[in-house]
């Protein structure tokens, strides 16, 4: 599979950087503290069976910083609204590269995102 495209999505005014690529189920990939690297060959793996959606998370890659981001509840407000507006409905699978910090203590802190 080639390098995934590049789309712009809007949450709350700010303008993300959506980068897709592949068929199949949807694969949404959640970069760590370290930041987006762009398409990575791991995901070209991925999306010879996924269709994988990698935002680049507010403030991160080539996504915009938006006023409105101050803290991890925001952060998990961009996640919950960019899966609204791209998968909403679809069965998803969920890949994460935490690094430093601690994840969200619990899925139910975005419960559209996690069905809980």
């Amino acid at each position: 599979m080639a390098e995934g495209a590049s789309e712009r999505i809007s949450i709350n005014g700010c303008s993300i950087n959506l980068a897709k690529g592949g068929s199949g189920p949807t694969m949404l990939y959640l970069h760590g503290a370290g930041g987006s690297k762009g398409w990575m060959p791991f995901m070209d793996q991925l999306s010879d069976r996924f269709t994988v959606l990698a935002p680049d998370h507010p403030g991160f890659g080539l996504s915009d910083t938006p006023e409105w981001l101050d803290n991890m509840n925001d952060l998990i407000f961009s996640i919950s609204t960019c899966w609204n507006s791209s998968i909403s409905g679809m069965p998803i699978s969920l890949a994460i590269r935490w690094v430093g910090g601690s994840p969200p203590s619990s899925p139910s802190a975005a419960p559209d995102v996690s069905g809980r």
